[in-house]
């Protein structure tokens, strides 16, 4: 389970929902290293793995994100969209938006995996998007229990898209 893994995972998944934000409304931002990036992340998360060298990820997911806003760095009146995410601030929540957060982190690691595991990225824009569109919610401060049923159910479809795509490769 996602909770609480480290600090370290913490920060990795903070830095992910940052780069995430930075597309949100700007689709022509969304591009394949991207999108490759975030499921290998999510698929590291979800394999967490006991000694890793985080900043690799850090660094790649630093780089992508100012690759894709180089303006931002300069900005005189930064809207923050690119921040790093403080999942202390997810921990601290509200404790059913907090579990159905985190019930989504969970599932969304595990479709990355299974995404980089049968490669499946590229396969379906919707599952790819979906990604994306999740961590931007985990992020999501003023998201109420109401707004979070439809991205739940929306977890479950891309769920079963990924699985009726993994049964699709082995044909």
């Amino acid at each position: 389970m996602i909770y609480t893994i480290s600090k370290e995972y913490d920060r990795l998944l903070g830095e992910l929902i940052g780069l995430a934000r930075v597309t949100d409304g700007n689709e022509h931002l969304i591009h394949d290293s991207c999108t490759e990036l975030i499921a290998q992340v999510l698929a590291f998360v979800h394999n967490h793995p006991q000694s890793t060298d985080f900043t690799i990820y850090s660094q790649r997911i630093e780089a992508e994100k100012w690759q894709m806003v180089p303006d931002c760095r300069l900005c005189a009146s930064p809207c923050g969209r690119h921040r790093v995410y403080d999942m202390e601030q997810l921990h601290s929540a509200d404790a059913e938006i907090r579990d159905l957060k985190y019930l989504l982190l969970e599932g969304i690691c595990r479709i990355a995996a299974c995404v980089c595991r049968w490669k499946l990225l590229g396969k379906s824009p919707a599952l790819d998007r979906f990604l994306y569109t999740a961590l931007i919610v985990v992020g999501l401060d003023d998201y109420s229990l109401q707004d979070l049923l439809p991205i739940l159910r929306t977890l479950g479809a891309m769920e079963k898209k990924c699985a009726d795509l993994i049964a699709e490769s082995l044909n």
